[in-house]
Order: C-alpha cells, then sequence, then structure tokens
C-alpha cells in the first residue's frame, strides 16, 4: 500500500465549478466572477463587485504581499483572499474581513489572481499604485481589525 509521506498536502476534494473555473481561465486567459461572501469587506462586497480573474502561473510565484488570490482550501470550499506572506511551497492568506489567517495553502491550489475589480461599474487595475497602497496599508493594520470593526459596528448602531 502506498501512502504520502509526511506534510504532504491532501489532495483537496473535486469540485466540478472550481474545474470548469480552471478550464474557463485556460481557454479564455480570464473570467469575470461577481464577489460572492464578506470576506473581502471592505475591499469587494458580497453581490455588487465584481473581479477579473487571471491563472496564476508558476511564474506569478512567489506572490507578492496584498496580492488578491483565488484558491482552494483543503476541504475543497475556493477563497479569494490577499497574501500576508509566502512561505515555503505556499501562501498565508488573509481576508481583509477577517481577523483570522489562512494557510498555508500549497501552490498547488492557487489557481488565480485578481487582475481587474468592478466596482460602481467601473474597472480598476489590481496593480495600480493606489490599489496596491491600499492593501499594504490594510495588511499594516490587521493587528487592529477588531477594534476597527467593533467601530464600525458601534457607529452604524447610532
Amino acid at each position: 500500500m502506498l501512502t504520502a509521506p509526511l506534510n504532504f498536502p491532501e489532495a483537496p476534494p473535486r469540485n466540478p465549478g472550481l474545474d470548469a473555473l480552471r478550464g474557463s481561465l485556460v481557454l479564455l486567459g480570464s473570467v469575470t466572477l461577481t464577489v460572492t461572501g464578506d470576506s473581502m469587506i471592505p475591499t469587494l462586497h458580497h453581490m455588487k463587485d465584481a473581479v477579473v480573474l487571471a491563472p496564476y502561473t508558476d511564474a506569478d510565484w512567489p506572490p507578492k504581499r496584498g496580492q488578491i488570490v483565488y484558491a482552494q482550501r483543503a476541504d475543497g470550499s475556493q477563497v479569494m483572499h490577499r497574501v500576508l506572506k509566502a512561505v515555503s511551497g505556499g501562501a498565508i492568506l488573509s481576508g481583509d474581513g477577517q481577523v483570522w489567517l489562512e494557510g498555508p495553502i500549497p501552490r498547488e491550489r492557487i489557481y488565480a489572481k485578481v487582475i481587474m475589480m468592478r466596482r460602481n461599474g467601473r474597472f480598476i487595475k489590481a496593480d495600480s499604485p493606489a490599489v496596491v497602497l491600499y492593501g499594504q496599508v490594510w495588511l499594516a493594520l490587521r493587528p487592529l481589525r477588531r477594534i476597527l470593526f467593533a467601530l464600525v459596528r458601534a457607529v452604524k448602531r447610532i
């Protein structure tokens, strides 16, 4: 019987939706997706914003701090989060609307990178200086997110 070596990443469960996305990326070169979920608030809003994804290639490795990538978790679910840092063979990710970290996500499970965001009908390049600076500032504020989110909730109640 064959067994995987220790610390070898488990193969994630098959996911037909992700398979279709990966195939579309290969065929078309980019795919536009409407954002679902709140993990990237305040940067990206559920069912309001969209992103343009491009395939993540070996030439893109290692990911840049602040870059937004589309990856698959070990349980097979998909996530679009910001790269906090690259580690040996993977990356630590953080949703802008989260206080916890995810990963390391193995390189093999990072399938796409965000190259553009659509907000209010306008497309914004993900590598524009303003977007890159915003990402760096937001990552730097990560230790204060609990306080920031509590303040926003308090203001909304008023």
